[in-house]
């Protein structure tokens, strides 16, 4: 889903751009409207209307009555860019607005996680049974233990809290400060 709304962000950037350029272009060309009459011998008459007036446009003004037909075909794209960007807009309110429901639902507390644990962690069997099962854990300065983690356990710093707290979103397996023996020697990493 992100990258949908990635492609709708650039695609609506690059509408925005577009929007502007031709609004700049029609503010450079002549203003009024464009009308073509042919008559009975094969030629044509060319007006433009201003302020309700009808004005005729000669021959020799050609450049006059092509600026006022490409105003008029660029108010019509114009208008065409700026109902997609509309679209665009409220496609992208929508989707931000009700995407990540489920996801923010699964993680408004730790019995409802723990109730979707399946759902939400397709780990294997080993992996679940690991994660639930007791481990030897640091006991030293358990006063130190102040932080609360998303995942319900307290940890010692706000650095800690980052770390199991992204794991944790991510579905990442982790045990806080597990005795680990090397050579003998036990360390709680």
């Amino acid at each position: 889903m992100a990258l949908c709304v990635d492609v709708l962000r650039a695609e609506l950037s690059e509408l925005c751009l577009e929007i502007a350029q031709i609004e700049k272009a029609v503010d450079e060309l002549p203003r009024g409207s464009f009308r073509s009459y042919e008559r009975k011998n094969g030629t044509s008459e060319w007006y433009s209307s201003r302020n309700g007036k009808k004005i005729y446009i000669k021959k020799n003004e050609e450049n006059l009555a092509k600026g006022l037909v490409r105003r008029k075909y660029l108010s019509l794209k114009l208008k065409e860019l700026k109902n997609a960007r509309e679209n665009l807009e409220k496609a992208l309110d929508s989707i931000e607005k009700n995407s990540g429901m489920a996801e923010r639902f699964a993680k408004s507390g730790p019995d409802i996680k723990r109730f979707l644990q399946e759902e939400l962690e397709p780990w294997s069997d080993e992996i679940r049974r690991w994660q639930a099962s007791p481990y030897k854990s640091n006991h030293f300065h358990p006063e130190g233990l102040i932080y609360k983690t998303q995942r319900g356990e307290f940890v010692r710093s706000k650095s800690e809290v980052i770390i199991a707290d992204t794991l944790y979103g991510m579905n990442y397996p982790y045990r806080y400060e597990c005795a680990l023996n090397a050579s003998g020697t036990e360390y709680y990493p």
